[in-house]
């Protein structure tokens, strides 16, 4: 039998006029669910409001909008489209979502000729989706201004990468959730905190930022720009503009706004020790299984005691509950042996992060913090708070 594809055919009256101004367009099953899972990442799966549980679909031009939103964070894709007529309609989001996932690799005709219902047709497959109407959702907002800075997608990822995981979880400071974002110049830095360390990672950008800027980002919204862009980034670049409360990345086909944190991010720069009396150069994978290893006996303190002896760092764990370990890493030692203990599953954060061969760990005291830096550079410099000796 053959396949008649579906066509698009303006909305007509009873008496055979057309009616213009209502959502007709036909999409890709594939680039559909693409847009709809990258979407989907700003639905809440529970919102007070029932508007943020549902996507926003506008049709206009060659286009398709999907966007998803919530208090924090709203994310836009646009995807090819063939639009017989441009309009707006709401949808359940992970509704929407499930049925797309599951229909037929096909064109997907949506219809919504009234703005709370879409009819969608695949195939033999034909639903009738409630919504709200399209007026309730967010609109989306527009930057301009000094306040803007071009960046490679590469850049991103890495910066990213190499600070969201120090910031905190804790809402009672949400300062500290957020990563305080600085460019001036050609210049950016990104600094992720909580309570016991400090992750800060500069670099040089390709195009210096028009005018400056200084805020703190909620972590979530940079880690799913940094998921968004994916692995294969070579090239590609994105805006970011800052507003005085949002922030709006501008990538290929896809926009996420996000609300910046209001308050102070702490002084990274006065926190950084400046000196140091002690210092061990060790292998990043050495140090890293050594520490992995004996979190297995630290029970739930995750608390690790180092200690040197000559050209040897000391790695002792023990709880009454698991037992007890003791592990012993090459290092290059300058300075007197100093004893500390620090929670070994930050520090293993780190480590696993880090990307270099060797690091070195800077100490003064044993209730000082600890400096630890990359050998081959000073664009990453990680803080960890030390733990009481017992």
């Amino acid at each position: 039998m053959d396949t008649v594809e579906p066509t698009l055919l303006a909305p007509q009256s009873a008496n055979g006029n057309h009616k213009t101004g209502h959502l007709r367009a036909i999409v890709d099953r594939r680039a559909l669910g693409e847009a709809v899972a990258t979407a989907l990442r700003a639905v809440p799966t529970r919102s007070a409001l029932p508007i943020q549980s549902h996507f926003l679909l506008a049709a206009e031009g060659n286009q398709l909008r999907i966007t998803g939103s919530d208090y924090e964070l709203q994310i836009e894709q646009t995807l090819p489209a063939q639009v017989a007529s441009s309009g707006s309609a709401t949808v359940l989001a992970r509704v929407f979502a499930d049925l797309v996932s599951t229909l037929p690799d096909a064109d997907v005709q949506l219809v919504a000729e009234e703005s709370d219902k879409v009819l969608l047709t695949c195939m033999s497959s034909e639903y009738e989706l409630l919504g709200l109407p399209a007026e309730e959702f967010p609109p989306m907002p527009e930057v301009s201004g000094d306040n803007i800075l071009t960046i490679t997608g590469g850049l991103v990822k890495e910066l990213v990468r190499q600070t969201a995981f120090a910031a905190s979880d804790d809402p009672s400071r949400p300062q500290l959730t957020g990563l305080n974002v600085v460019a001036e110049g050609n210049e950016i830095k990104l600094c992720g905190a909580e309570m016991a360390r400090l992750a800060l990672r500069s670099d040089e950008m390709e195009q210096p930022v028009s005018g400056s800027i200084n805020a703190i980002i909620p972590a979530r919204a940079m880690v799913e720009v940094s998921r968004i862009l994916g692995n294969d980034v070579e090239g590609e670049t994105l805006e970011i503009g800052v507003t005085q409360n949002q922030v709006v990345f501008r990538l290929p086909n896809v926009t996420v706004v996000s609300r910046l944190i209001d308050g102070k991010f702490p002084n990274f720069e006065k926190v950084i020790p400046k000196e140091w009396s002690k210092k061990i150069t060790v292998s990043t994978d050495a140090l890293l299984i050594a520490c992995r290893r004996s979190l297995a006996v630290a029970g739930d303190s995750k608390r690790l005691l180092f200690s040197t002896q000559d050209q040897q760092l000391h790695i002792k764990a023990e709880s009454g509950g698991t037992g007890r370990g003791h592990e012993v890493v090459e290092v290059v030692k300058e300075g007197d042996d100093i004893e500390i203990a620090f929670d070994g599953k930050l520090l293993v954060e780190f480590l696993g992060i880090v990307g270099a061969e060797a690091v070195d760990i800077e100490l003064t005291a044993p209730l000082s913090p600890g400096v630890i830096r990359p050998v081959d550079g000073e664009s990453l410099v990680y803080i960890q708070m030390p733990m009481h000796l017992m």
